[in-house]
Formats: C-alpha cells, sequence, structure tokens
C-alpha cells in the first residue's frame, strides 16, 4: 500500500458511505495528476519526500473530509472546535458514553438501595463529566489535526505514513492531554469511593486496607496528573517522562505488595436477620471475589515489573544520548 492509498483510505474514515467511492476517486485523481506535474517539471520520479509534501499541502484526511461534508454540523465556541468530519463520531461515541453511564447509576441505584430523590443530581453529574471528557477528547484530536497536518499514522496503523522521524524524542501533547483527563476522571472515583467507610456493593465491602492506603492511591494519581501537565508544557523532557515513571512503577510496585500483604481486599456485611445458609452463600462468594483479586494484583504486579524495567532500559538509553 502506498503512501497515497493510505491517506485515501484515512480520508475515507470519514466520509459519507454514499458519497466515499465518488469522493476519493475524484480526490485520487487530483493527487496523481498534480504528482505527474511535478514529476514532468523534476524530470525524474518523485522521492517519497516530495510525495510527502504533496499530501501534507492537501492537509490532515480531517480537514480533507470535512471539506467534503460542510453540512454535517460542527461544535463551534468563537472557533471551530469539532469539524464535521469529526462531528458525527463525537455524537455517536458521546450517546454511547451517556447511556453505558446512566446504565450504571441505574444499576448502582438499585444494588445499592440508593436514595431515588437523588438519582435525578447523579445522572446529570454524569451527564456532565461525560460531555466534558468525551469533548475535550475530541477537541485534541481536532486540534492536532489542524497544527499537524503530516500527522496522520495513527488513523491506519501506519505510524510512518507521512511523519519524518524527529532528531529528538518527544512526547505526543495528544498523549499527555488524554492521560490528564483519564487521571482526573480516575481521581474523582477514587476520592468518591475511598472517603466513603462503608463503600461497596450490597452485602460486600471494601477491607480496611484500600482506606489505610487512600493518601497513597490519591497522591499517586495527583503526581500522574502534574507529571503529565509538564510533558504538555515540555514534550521534549522525555529522560523526566522515563524518571518520573520509574519512580511511579516503584509506588505502584510497593501499593501492590501492601495490598497483597493484607490477603483480603473484600469483607461481607451480612444483612440484618439473614438465614444461615444465605450467609454461607454469602461468604462463599466474598471467598471468590477475594481470590479473583489475588490474580489480579499478580498480574498487576507483573505488568508493573515489565514497565519499571522497560523505563529503567529507556531512561539509561536517553542518558547516553544526552
Amino acid at each position: 500500500m502506498t503512501q497515497v492509498d493510505r491517506y485515501l483510505e484515512s480520508v475515507g474514515m470519514f466520509l459519507p458511505e454514499q458519497q466515499k467511492k465518488d469522493i476519493l476517486s475524484e480526490l485520487s485523481d487530483n493527487i496523481h495528476s498534480r504528482m505527474e506535474d511535478q514529476e514532468a517539471l523534476l524530470g525524474r520520479p518523485l522521492t517519497d519526500s516530495e510525495q510527502q509534501d504533496i499530501l501534507k499541502d492537501y492537509g490532515h484526511p480531517l480537514s480533507v473530509a470535512g471539506r467534503y461534508r460542510p453540512d454535517s454540523g460542527g461544535l463551534m465556541f468563537g472557533k471551530q472546535l469539532i469539524g464535521p468530519a469529526l462531528f458525527s463520531i463525537y455524537i455517536r461515541v458521546l450517546g454511547i458514553n451517556m447511556l453505558i453511564a446512566f446504565a450504571l447509576q441505574i444499576v448502582l441505584t438499585i444494588a445499592l438501595d440508593l436514595p431515588l430523590n437523588e438519582m435525578f443530581s447523579r445522572l446529570t453529574l454524569q451527564a456532565v463529566m461525560q460531555s466534558a471528557v468525551v469533548t475535550l477528547v475530541f477537541v485534541l484530536i481536532q486540534r492536532t489535526a489542524q497544527e499537524h497536518p503530516g500527522r496522520w499514522g495513527w488513523l491506519t496503523g501506519h505510524p510512518d505514513s507521512v511523519n519524518r522521524t524527529p532528531s529528538h524524542p518527544r512526547i505526543s501533547p495528544l498523549e499527555s492531554a488524554l492521560q490528564i483527563v483519564l487521571l482526573a476522571v480516575f481521581l474523582a472515583i477514587s476520592y468518591g469511593v475511598l472517603s466513603t467507610p462503608d463503600a461497596g456493593i450490597g452485602p460486600f465491602r471494601l477491607a480496611p486496607i484500600w482506606f489505610s492506603l487512600s493518601a497513597a492511591f490519591l497522591v499517586a494519581l495527583s503526581a500522574g496528573m502534574i507529571q503529565s501537565a509538564i510533558n504538555l508544557a515540555r514534550p521534549d523532557w522525555v529522560r523526566f517522562h522515563a524518571g518520573m515513571q520509574i519512580g511511579f512503577e516503584l509506588l505502584s510496585l510497593a501499593l501492590i505488595c501492601l495490598l497483597l500483604s493484607a490477603g483480603v481486599w473484600v469483607i461481607l456485611v451480612a444483612p440484618a436477620g439473614a438465614h444461615p445458609d444465605e450467609q454461607l452463600k454469602l461468604a462463599d462468594i466474598v471467598a471468590i471475589i477475594n481470590q479473583y483479586f489475588f490474580f489480579g494484583l499478580l498480574i498487576s504486579f507483573a505488568i508493573s515489573l515489565f514497565q519499571l524495567i522497560q523505563n529503567v532500559r529507556r531512561y539509561r538509553r536517553l542518558s547516553r544520548n544526552g
């Protein structure tokens, strides 16, 4: 697959199905015609770099697709935040997220016997959070497309489609921004759960070890947000990023070891007046849940250890390269 084919494939991802074939055919003819004219002018075939320059002149696939669907809507606030090519995808993703969040709230309300009169406020909070997170992610994607018209390889799984290898490694601003958003969501959820002493579902409650380590969890998530914010401001600080990742993985390993040492991660608070047989059944369920936690923590330990080794190697390599 040539660079032009990959470029057209990326544009096609954001075109309406009914018009895709005709639009891509027209765009392909235009691109190849321009390349042929340039080859005739130079008297030789174009190099990969020269082909890349022509594709970059046409613009990011998102921007190109948006020109062919100007009536598909968009999100504006003074300037265009989400273009027409992304807007339909944005609406679908937002709708799916809303449905999942609302369904989860309804299930939790029933399972935890939460007051129904507070359900509207919880659903409203979820709607605001989901809208903010999804909108921010799509705004960042749109901004990246506008500021970096050559960075579209991730759309087709070919990161080198039109990107030149930079002389100095840099951290993707989009990656840093997404990390900030995700860590903020996890921080809010963790704080909400760990600040409630009787957090759990039905008769099942979190064991005391989670609340004993709550401050460490919140500090780790906050440190991750600070690191991502610094990387967003200074994407060239790759060695700082690797060093912080080493510290984060060491903290993760320490927390996992402390959790493993507890031996119990979920406890049973049997309902008043529960039949002995029912209590035995619930106790068996708790034992199974704790087994899953045990193996989950072991897997998490192995992943963190592997990530630690990878980041140490990366830090040493970056240190050698200056």
